[in-house]
C-alpha cells in the first residue's frame, strides 16, 4: 500500500536475482523498499515499505516536476 509523503531524498533499496540460462547476464528485480525515518520521539527508527515500479516511477516524475517548478 502505498503512503503519501513529503518530497525530500528518501533511501531506495532493490533487490535483483539472476535469470539463468540465458546466453547474457540479466537480473530480475524481485523487491524494492523505500526506507523512510520511523515516527517515534525516543529513537531513531527506519521504516522500510515495498513499493512496485510503477509507484517508484509515479513519484519521482512528481518530485522533479514539483523541483522544475520551484527554480
Amino acid at each position: 500500500m502505498w503512503r503519501a509523503i513529503a518530497s525530500g531524498e528518501y533511501v531506495v533499496l532493490t533487490d535483483e536475482e539472476q535469470i539463468e540460462g540465458l546466453s547474457k547476464i540479466a537480473y530480475r528485480r524481485v523487491e524494492t523498499l523505500h526506507q523512510m525515518p520511523a515516527r517515534s520521539a525516543s529513537q531513531l527508527l527506519i521504516q522500510s515499505y515495498a513499493i512496485s515500479q510503477t509507484e517508484l516511477d509515479a513519484a519521482l516524475m512528481k518530485g522533479r516536476h514539483q523541483n522544475v517548478l520551484r527554480h
